[in-house]
């Protein structure tokens, strides 16, 4: 990412922060109270065998991973979007020319 963007956003306020250690705290949580449950859903109602229900489990996670992966890219490009539209038109064309030449 450019130093522009990094210079424009600037640090992360404390609040910001604290919010985001709930959101991971909640989320581990979740992923680690639920993985057990649906092992037992699977294998005792569904009649699954270990070894499906750990193909399921370890494509959730797999998934989880990946769709967070796309969703900060996508959250990346929305900002390098404004970016560009915040700049003059002279100078992101400037920007723009840097950061593929790098």
């Amino acid at each position: 990412m450019p130093e522009e963007v990094l210079a424009a956003h600037g640090s992360a306020s404390q609040r910001s922060l604290r919010g985001l250690d709930w959101l991971n705290f909640f989320l581990a949580d979740t992923q680690a109270g639920v993985g057990p449950f649906l092992a037992i859903y699977l294998s005792a109602a569904q009649h699954w065998n270990p070894a499906q229900v750990g193909i399921a489990l370890s494509v959730a996670g797999f998934t989880g991973v990946a769709v967070g992966f796309l969703a900060l890219a996508a959250i990346a490009l929305v900002a390098w979007l404004l970016l560009l539209m915040a700049v003059p038109e002279s100078r992101s064309t400037e920007i723009v020319a840097a950061s593929l030449a790098a």
